[in-house]
């Protein structure tokens, strides 16, 4: 009998942990992607560690071939065929989604300003930035999926 309860609390104990054990994966610093946000628009992404963020935008296709570089250093660029122009990311509208977007995967793969939780196989960040809450999950070391309080999401794969 004593076996019985034994097995039958190890197994409880067991149970409940599913699911949440194990440690977040640590997210890569510089990896390459397609997104497709909510919005309608889908892009080509790069992030190079102490660089910043390079979208090509390939939908839909009035911006198809738009590029938007998001560098470290503060300056945002912006080019279509030989065509540039150069704006201080300061310059941008609070909620740029491709801006907010990557604050909140750099806030994540900096592990700045983030709560971090494990759900099974999946690593879950969540935080604010201006003031804009989000969700990102992850597994193996890349992000999967985006989500902004208000309604706006990205697909990465």
């Amino acid at each position: 009998m004593l076996k019985k309860i034994t097995a039958l609390a190890a197994v409880i104990l067991l149970s409940g942990c599913s699911g949440q054990s194990g440690e977040p994966d640590a997210l890569e610093k510089s990896f390459k992607a397609s997104l497709t946000l909510s919005e309608g628009f889908a892009a080509e992404a790069e992030r190079v560690e102490g660089s910043g963020w390079n979208y090509t935008l390939t939908e839909p296709e009035s911006v198809k071939g738009l590029e938007i570089t998001l560098l470290s250093e503060g300056k945002c660029v912006v080019s279509i065929g030989e065509h540039s122009t150069v704006y201080e990311r300061s310059e941008l509208p609070r909620y740029a989604p491709l801006d907010l977007l990557s604050s909140a995967l750099d806030m994540c793969i900096e592990g700045k300003g983030v709560k971090t939780s494990v759900n099974g196989e999946k690593t879950v960040r969540t935080g604010t930035v201006r003031g804009v809450g989000f969700t990102v999950t992850s597994s193996g070391g890349k992000p999967s999926e985006v989500s902004f309080n208000g309604g706006m999401t990205a697909e990465i794969s």
